[in-house]
C-alpha cells in the first residue's frame, strides 16, 4: 500500500528458497518447481480506498527463483491506500523426492518506484 499520499507508485517482489528437508538438509526440491500465479481479480482495496488498483505482473504461472522478481506493481498516482492480494501457488514435487517435511522461505518485499 501507498499511504503517504505521494504517488510515487511501487512494486512488490517476490523470491523463495529451495525446498530443504526437515532431518537431512541435504535433501531439497529446487524452487524451480515453485510457481506463482496472482490473477488481478485476486487484488482488492479495504478500508475505503478508491485509488486505482495495483496491477499483477504474474497472471499465468511463473517460475518463482532465489532472485526477487515483481508480483504486483502500482504506476505513479495509483495505489494509494491499502490493498490485499491473494496469489495462488503450485509446487511440482520430483518423483525421486524423499518422503518428509520440506520448507521453504518465500521473501515478499514492497519497493518504493513503479
Amino acid at each position: 500500500s501507498d499511504p503517504t499520499g505521494l504517488g510515487a507508485g511501487y512494486h512488490v517482489t517476490i523470491a523463495s528458497s529451495n525446498l530443504v528437508h526437515s532431518v537431512d538438509t541435504a535433501k531439497t526440491v529446487p524452487v524451480s518447481g515453485f510457481k506463482a500465479t496472482l490473477l488481478d481479480t485476486a487484488v482488492a482495496a479495504s478500508g475505503g480506498t478508491t485509488s486505482t488498483k495495483p496491477t499483477s505482473s504474474m497472471t499465468t504461472a511463473t517460475t518463482l527463483s532465489t532472485s526477487a522478481q515483481t508480483i504486483l506493481s502500482a504506476a505513479a498516482a495509483t495505489g494509494m491506500g491499502s490493498y490485499s492480494f491473494t496469489p495462488t501457488f503450485t509446487l511440482i514435487v520430483p518423483a525421486a523426492t524423499f518422503a518428509g517435511t520440506y520448507t521453504a522461505t518465500v521473501t515478499l518485499a514492497v519497493v518504493s518506484g513503479p
